[in-house]
């Protein structure tokens, strides 16, 4: 397994996001999903403050090896 760690300097939650979108691209993955906790933790009556996305993320030819 590889293991990608970088370090990014980001002034909003919505450039993280879309850098992360980037940097996934470019090791050859794709986001296969954005789960919002912070949206459904709120549905759900608990009162979050901060945000929190969940990305799945796959490397097909990887994936295929399987």
């Amino acid at each position: 397994m590889k293991v990608i760690e970088r370090k990014i300097k980001i002034d909003n939650f919505e450039n993280a996001k879309n850098e992360l979108r980037d940097l996934v691209k470019n090791e050859n993955f794709a986001v296969l999903a954005e789960h919002d906790f912070g949206a459904i933790l709120k549905s759900k009556g608990k009162d979050i403050t901060k945000n929190a996305i969940v990305f799945d993320i796959c490397n097909a030819s990887k994936a295929r090896k399987f």
